[in-house]
């Protein structure tokens, strides 16, 4: 796997991990926490999405393998699942905020694990990307390569959720609405992509992705 393809894919889950979601839930569900506290929250939640994101990204093979499932009908159902995921996105971007403060029987007493490192980070569209690039490869050197974007992807997301901690009055709620509209139209525009790979595949006329 070529450093263009390891950016590429850093590139591509970045995208789909929607940072400004998943900034978006960090704020919310952590009112009264400190910057350490947030912080800390953070990487715990990072931490747990790049450990579930590892083994398929080392494991998916096996299970294209295992279950008997083409690259070409995976790819096919993975971009009308991206379609989907950049569809709500853009959608749940014009969702009306909560007015006042969240009630605190409202917040899980440790929102890290869940709900903010799954399903918010890692959810089935990082799944499922992951494997579409696993799918590719055909040595471990292209899975080591893998894994380097999975690490660096969640290392920048990381990075992002504790700026956000640390600078969370900057942060305007319309600045957010924004940042997750154009996640979600990079998402159906690579939904589309990896959907019209798939279908050039069984057509015989190679892959878009």
């Amino acid at each position: 796997m070529s450093a263009a393809l390891i950016f590429s894919a850093f590139i591509k889950l970045l995208i789909i991990a929607s940072p400004a979601s998943a900034i978006a839930l960090l704020l919310a569900l952590t009112p009264n926490q400190s910057v350490r506290r947030r912080g800390a929250t953070a990487a715990v939640a990072c931490s747990v999405a790049a450990g579930i994101l590892l083994c398929f990204a080392i494991a998916g093979p096996l299970l294209f393998r295992f279950f008997n499932i083409s690259m070409q009908a995976f790819k096919i159902a993975g971009g009308i699942f991206l379609l989907r995921i950049g569809l709500s996105i853009f959608v749940d971007a014009d969702a009306e905020e909560p007015s006042g403060p969240v009630p605190a029987v409202a917040v899980p007493r440790d929102v890290a694990i869940t709900p903010l490192g799954v399903p918010m980070i890692c959810g089935p569209g990082m799944i499922s990307t992951t494997m579409l690039f696993g799918s590719d490869l055909t040595s471990w050197v292209g899975t080591v390569g893998l894994c380097f974007s999975v690490i660096l992807t969640l290392g920048s997301l990381f990075g992002m959720l504790w700026l956000s901690a640390k600078y969370s009055e900057c942060i305007s709620p319309f600045t957010l609405k924004l940042a997750s509209k154009l996640t979600g139209i990079f998402v159906l525009a690579l939904g589309f992509l990896v959907m019209a790979g798939g279908i050039g595949i069984f057509l015989g006329r190679g892959s878009a992705i």
